[in-house]
């Protein structure tokens, strides 16, 4: 008889949130390691990838990221069937798998840019993501001896927009999962990033802190904080608890004196 092998990531865990429609495994480790494939858990983000292949979904990719990030491609795999699409990405600290759909959607970019991915899901989509989701998680749970925290049911106190930002600093980033206040984020742009991810859509230089005028999804002006998230993206805060992700050529003029 063919005995199961159990493979230990020690104190690794997986995240299941139903409402952003979102898988998040996090190693826990503090390994800074530059190539994705010496990751620890890079033959179970792989892993992953092959049991939604087995799913029925066909890979492709992101064109519109291709453009922009093709250097990160190695780093990112998508996948769609029948509608429900998934973009997996891997970092130091561990990997995410977020489904999405293209048919209810209020970002004007697509759906993959909503929040409460779930909720706007068709019926028969969340059967789908449902099925799989569970399919999914009881295999690495089972093969990886993993914790599962299921955050789906959950009602965490409600956050700021600052707070929000933080956490998933804190969650997905390597380099800034230690970072307590949105003022020290100027501190980890790189070179690269003051030169070529800050010029904004008026020609000038985007700086942490500003106030800034963009275009919503409802294609009206409107105005927020800016920080730098990552690449040539940037986050606004448009109220006490909500914000935006933008890239820096769709982020305007400055608002004096605020």
């Amino acid at each position: 008889m063919k005995v199961k092998q159990v493979v230990h990531i020690k104190d690794a865990d997986i995240r299941f949130f139903r409402d952003g429609a979102w898988i998040m495994f996090n190693s826990k480790s503090k390994q800074r390691i530059n190539k994705h494939i010496d990751f620890k858990h890079y033959k179970m983000w792989i892993e992953s990838i092959e049991i939604l292949k087995e799913l029925g979904y066909k890979p492709f990719i992101d064109k519109e990221f291709k453009k922009q990030f093709k250097t990160l491609l190695p780093t990112h795999a998508w996948g769609n069937k029948n509608g429900l699409k998934f973009e997996a990405r891997i970092y130091p600290a561990g990997f995410s798998i977020e489904f999405y759909q293209d048919i209810n959607f209020e970002n004007k970019f697509g759906g993959k840019h909503d929040f409460n991915k779930y909720n706007k899901m068709p019926p028969r989509l969340k059967l789908s993501f449902n099925y799989t989701a569970e399919y999914l998680l009881k295999k690495l749970v089972g093969k990886y001896n993993l914790k599962l925290y299921d955050q789906s049911e959950i009602r965490f106190p409600k956050l700021t927009a600052e707070e929000q930002i933080i956490k998933r600093f804190r969650e997905v980033s390597f380099d800034r999962n230690n970072i307590t206040s949105l003022d020290q984020i100027e501190s980890y742009m790189s070179d690269y990033d003051f030169k070529h991810n800050s010029n904004s859509g008026v020609s000038d230089i985007l700086k942490c802190g500003q106030t800034r005028r963009f275009f919503g999804w409802d294609k009206k002006m409107h105005k927020g904080v800016i920080y730098h998230n990552i690449n040539n993206m940037w986050w606004i805060i448009t109220s006490k608890y909500k914000y935006t992700n933008v890239a820096c050529f769709e982020i305007f003029e400055e608002v004096k004196g605020e």
